[in-house]
């Protein structure tokens, strides 16, 4: 594990049960081998961190092309997150992501492409399915149940 993703795994996930009783259920369902697309709702600014830390390795990231300046470019160029660009999609965000599972990495995924303000699932982004044709990777569902919870809840077999 990165030096720097180390740190941000550490702090989310001491903050996560320090502050919010943070818990992971269904652990045993968790996909551990192969590129893995983990899908899940996406409801708050802390929906991202808290996907990443239910597995104790590197995750990679989609995260807003807006996001990736100053010290943002940095940091998240650290935690291995890949940008997408929200307001004009093109291959290019697609093609990284498909490149990453197939090498075998964890990349977490926000099929709705951004957070609902509602708390309802929003449609799906027809991109998500294009990525999981193209790449073949395992799709990991998960949830995130309630902010004030905290609780994270692995889906599937």
């Amino acid at each position: 594990m990165k030096t720097i993703y180390w740190i941000g795994y550490i702090f989310f996930r001491s903050a996560g049960k320090a502050f919010y009783n943070l818990r992971l259920v269904n652990e045993e369902k968790l996909v551990q081998g192969g590129g893995v697309m983990m899908a899940a709702n996406h409801e708050s600014f802390l929906d991202p961190p808290l996907i990443g830390i239910s597995h104790p390795e590197n995750v990679t990231y989609l995260a807003r092309k807006t996001l990736f300046v100053g010290l943002g470019k940095w940091l998240y160029t650290k935690w291995d997150a890949i940008p997408v660009d929200q307001e004009n999609p093109d291959m290019t965000g697609l093609k990284k992501i498909i490149k990453a599972l197939k090498i075998g990495k964890k990349v977490v995924m926000f099929p709705e492409g951004e957070r609902t303000l509602t708390g309802h699932l929003n449609p799906a982004l027809p991109g998500v399915g294009l990525i999981v044709a193209k790449s073949l990777a395992t799709v990991q569902p998960m949830r995130i149940l309630g902010p004030e919870k905290l609780c994270l809840e692995a889906r599937g077999k």
